[in-house]
């Protein structure tokens, strides 16, 4: 059987969450008061990668930036072989297929 370990990039997610509040036109002031944050350095230690926003946050920032949680989170998905030792692949939407079925 398969084993399926998602990792999440903490840098790479920051760097990204930063690239799209950017490009959305906000500033990070705009962010703090948008999501009703006290101080400005909780979106900064996001956008450094030295901590992630909590799933609220997220939930807030994927509507406020129009793009899926997931598309906020940089992850990589490691998958080791299965039982017969053949490789299992993933697909551009992240599913791992297990013979005819397949999880996601």
């Amino acid at each position: 059987m398969a084993t399926i370990t998602t990792c999440i990039d903490q840098v790479a997610t920051g760097e990204n969450i930063k690239n799209m509040i950017k490009q959305s036109g906000y500033t990070v002031k705009d962010i703090q008061a948008l999501l009703g944050l006290t101080y400005p350095q909780t979106i900064y230690k996001w956008q450094n990668g030295e901590s992630l926003p909590d799933y609220e946050n997220l939930f807030a920032l994927s509507k406020l930036l129009n793009v899926s949680i997931e598309g906020l989170i940089q992850h990589e998905f490691i998958i080791s072989e299965n039982e017969n030792g053949q490789e299992l692949k993933k697909d551009g939407e992240t599913l791992v297929y297990f013979a005819n079925s397949h999880a996601a």
